[in-house]
């Protein structure tokens, strides 16, 4: 299977976002809006106690068990809904569990892009994972799969590599 760079995208998602500053102080002040607004909460009920910090050097990165985003210097608001997306995927069982940036990913970064962004930009990056050929889940794939704890994530995780 080719690896796709699903990094291409995130300029189609910067130019819809409504933070345009690279600045880490605004940027941790966008997610801490973000994640307060009630259709956040609803749509990703599990996204809890996730901290942003600086990070060193150029890239940026989810920790997991760490509740924890690392912006580095490629600092901009389409990264940041990148790693909130990491998270979301690892913690919401009908993204994932998978390869960091497989189609449960892929499905999971639509999904907050369309919730904080608006269903045009989610329109666009799909229009751009067709493009370079990213894979995402259909809704009927995702429809009526209960959303697990941390630890049944795993579990299933699990499960699923032993079959």
């Amino acid at each position: 299977m080719t690896r796709v760079n699903i990094y291409r995208v995130d300029d189609v998602v910067q130019a819809y976002a409504k933070e345009t500053s690279t600045d880490f102080k605004k940027l941790k002040a966008r997610h801490d809006r973000i994640v307060k607004g009630k259709r956040f909460q609803k749509a990703f009920p599990r996204y809890r106690n996730v901290r942003v910090k600086a990070g060193r050097g150029r890239g940026s990165y989810a920790v997991y068990v760490e509740g924890l985003i690392k912006l580095g210097g490629n600092r901009s608001e389409a990264v940041l809904l990148h790693e909130m997306a990491h998270h979301i995927n690892y913690r919401h069982v009908e993204y994932g569990p998978g390869d960091d940036h497989d189609p449960g990913f892929a499905s999971a970064y639509a999904a907050v892009v369309r919730v904080v962004l608006g269903a045009e930009a989610e329109r666009a990056l799909l229009h751009a994972y067709a493009a370079i050929g990213v894979q995402v889940y259909s809704k009927v794939q995702r429809k009526g799969v209960d959303v697990l704890t941390q630890g049944e994530v795993g579990e299933r995780a699990r499960e699923m590599t032993e079959k």
